[in-house]
């Protein structure tokens, strides 16, 4: 069983997704590791290995830090509106016992490109006891969602691999949404809204990963008609689905599901949008 307690200090848990990635794995791995981490913090890396059609299992074994992960096989892929995902793979990884203080996220293909990245978030944190999450930037700009000026609330899921959240938080919120965050085709965003509930989200606007470096991104050769939709299904997971949501902004979350799915980009909907929770 993964714990790190018996070194003491606080613990950091990064949570890794492995699919058909066997030419970004170690890249992958190597930005983790490369982490400074604050003094006292130890490092735990999880790997959920999806059964791939290529090397990614040989390159997990046989990498040099083959010793020091926790490799744990996946129940099997989750079927979310005609698209095969990891999302059992996640859940299994957010299920297993630890004793962390924060949680990150990494995806297969998205390299940590800054060794402070988890100090400058861990810090941030801290500061105030009411921030639960922090993210930042994405790189290369090409990949950000629509252009939009603040991309997580955009439903731009390359967020997930600049994620950290309290990991206090994220028990609360898996408790309470569960559904909402196993059936939503979004996840990242859908954790940011339950999370928002609860506490702060601090965005920092610095580059510290570079998304999409393998040919398995789950988003390579993916129509922007795809990706809408599932941006619209997961704002009206968000309207009818988090419990406490004030009015207003379940008609946001709806206008915001009405407009990606249309991909109707008048004065109005843009109007109302802007004006929601979950535009800003």
């Amino acid at each position: 069983m993964p714990s790190s307690s018996a070194q003491g200090g606080e613990t950091l848990r990064v949570i890794v997704t492995a699919y058909n990635c066997a030419d970004t794995i170690v890249s992958v791995l190597d930005g983790i590791y490369a982490q400074i981490l604050p003094d006292g913090w130890q490092l735990e890396v999880l790997v959920g290995y999806e059964k791939s059609e290529d090397k990614t299992l040989t390159q997990l074994q046989d990498c040099k830090y083959a010793k020091a992960l926790h490799v744990i096989p996946s129940p099997g892929q989750k079927q979310l509106y005609g698209r095969a995902t990891g999302r059992l793979n996640l859940f299994s990884l957010l299920d297993m016992p630890h004793d962390s203080s924060v949680i990150a996220f990494c995806d297969c293909d998205d390299v940590w490109t800054q060794n402070d990245k988890m100090a400058v978030q861990i810090s941030t944190l801290n500061q105030n006891p009411e921030t639960v999450a922090v993210y930042t930037q994405t790189t290369p700009p090409s990949r950000q969602f629509n252009g939009a000026s603040n991309l997580f609330w955009r439903g731009n899921r390359y967020c997930f691999s600049s994620l950290a959240v309290k990991t206090s938080a994220l028990d609360f919120c898996l408790k309470q949404h569960r559904a909402l965050l196993e059936e939503t085709p979004l996840f990242d965003w859908a954790l940011a809204a339950t999370l928002q509930q609860i506490g702060t989200i601090i965005h920092l606007p610095i580059s510290t990963v570079e998304f999409g470096m393998g040919t398995a991104s789950s988003w390579h050769d993916k129509s922007q008609e795809i990706q809408f939709k599932n941006s619209s299904i997961t704002a009206l997971h968000l309207a009818y689905h988090i419990k406490g949501l004030p009015i207003l902004d379940r008609l946001g979350a709806g206008l915001l599901s009405l407009r990606y799915y249309y991909s109707f980009w008048n004065r109005f909907l843009r109007r109302a949008v802007r004006n929601s929770l979950f535009s800003k």
